[in-house]
């Protein structure tokens, strides 16, 4: 395949320059340490998402964003490489004080700091895409099968479901997806911690999302339904009003134009505000089965009356989407159906100890300059590595939280120069 080969040409044309660019980038200008942690993010999961194994996809809409992203990537930190080499050289002549607080090098710096970083992000999803694939490929291959669409099989008398791994990325390519029409309910399912809603955000962060979807409304369920709610018929009313309610408000419906009205009005109002219209539902953190809001996919026939279902009151025709996030399979899959069901798994070690010292850097980075997180303290973590780990399980919420609180601790003294002791 043409893009391996091209990719893992760029790949290894910038492991090569890096080597020889070690002297030029250290020191003062400190670049060197951005383009060893972008190195990072692929070396130490050990996850290349340039080979013929990452690049044999199972549907062709993964073929082409990865094709794109897989050569696109590598070629853009060629460039700012190059750059910043013709940047040191054209400076060596220059006296060292002067390289260093000029303003125009300082700009220099500061703009391409900001680049890589952008940059390493982009390696991140890019990487995290390529592992979750292998995964899924891995599991096809253990089980026989010959697609990777998501199965039921039965084994010991009992129906064991294989769910598709949640991404960023597949949930972004679902939504845009222009083969797509109609409805997209999609529902991701996880422990607690794993990272659903955080998924979610940073999909609504991508620019065709936030582009094409509008409006987008986040509503977080478990705010409004409490188990001891769910007790009668008249409490579930109430709940599914609160809802619609909510959703309405945020629509930007003033409160005396809605209320007094009952449940069938309220979602005819609904319905009649998103037609036509690309809307984003969010519905987050979903315990409880409930009538009101299961099948959303549901289309409402024409010419019949709103009922009390929340399905009536979303537009099925308009290319809208709900994304419903539980910690429950079967609370997902009586909402979006099971073949649109997508697990959110725990993090192994290997991208674990990665995110976790990308959190612990940015969280020290805040405390500025002269606080540094020194190299002794991270001689420390990195002794306790098997420890934190087993602290965090996986679980991305926990490694930020635990990240977060030993540079606070770290960096709660420092010495009379301002570093840490």
């Amino acid at each position: 395949m043409a893009a391996a080969v091209v990719a893992q040409f760029l790949w290894k044309k910038f492991l090569r320059s890096l080597v020889d660019s070690e002297s030029e980038l250290s020191g003062a200008m400190n670049l060197f340490s951005y383009f060893e942690a972008i190195k990072s993010v692929l070396v130490n999961t050990q996850i290349i998402p340039f080979s013929l194994e990452m690049l044999m996809p199972w549907n062709a809409s993964w073929e082409m964003s990865t094709y794109v992203r897989a050569n696109a990537y590598p070629s853009e930190l060629n460039y700012a490489l190059a750059e910043c080499r013709i940047f040191a050289n054209e400076g060596r002549e220059i006296n060292k004080k002067v390289l260093v607080y000029s303003p125009s090098t300082v700009y220099f710096l500061l703009k391409m700091k900001r680049r890589l970083t952008t940059l390493k992000r982009k390696f991140v999803i890019l990487v995290s895409n390529a592992r979750e694939q292998k995964e899924r490929n891995n599991t096809v291959k253990r089980l026989g099968l010959l697609t990777q669409e998501k199965v039921a099989v039965k084994e010991n008398l009992e129906e064991i479901v294989v769910l598709p791994n949640a991404s960023t990325l597949e949930i972004h390519e679902l939504l845009v997806d222009t083969d797509r029409v109609g409805f997209t309910p999609i529902g991701i399912v996880g422990m607690a911690g794993v990272g659903k809603s955080t998924m979610v955000q940073e999909v609504l962060t991508f620019h065709r999302v936030s582009t094409e979807f509008s409006p987008i409304v986040w509503l977080c369920l478990s705010d409004i339904i409490q188990e001891k709610e769910l007790v009668d018929s008249a409490s579930a009313t109430w709940v599914s009003i609160s809802i619609v309610t909510c959703i309405l408000d945020k629509l930007g419906e003033k409160e005396t134009s809605i209320s007094g009205l009952g449940l069938d009005s309220l979602l005819e109002r609904l319905n009649h505000i998103l037609s036509a219209k690309r809307y984003l539902i969010v519905l987050d953190d979903v315990w409880h089965t409930m009538e009101f809001y299961s099948d959303i996919g549901h289309n409402l026939p024409e010419g019949e009356k709103f009922g009390d279902c929340l399905s009536h009151g979303l537009p099925k025709h308009c290319g809208g989407a709900v994304i419903v996030t539980s910690r429950i399979r079967e609370v997902a899959q009586d909402m979006v159906g099971q073949n649109n069901v997508f697990l959110a798994r725990p993090w192994d070690k290997g991208w674990c100890w990665m995110h976790f010292r990308s959190f612990v850097t940015t969280k020290a980075e805040g405390f500025g300059e002269e606080k540094r997180f020194s190299m002794s303290n991270w001689e420390i973590v990195q002794k306790i590595e098997n420890e934190i780990l087993d602290q965090i399980g996986g679980l991305p919420s926990i490694a930020k939280a635990l990240a977060e609180l030993i540079v606070e601790k770290r960096i709660s003294e420092t010495d009379d120069k301002g570093y840490l002791v």
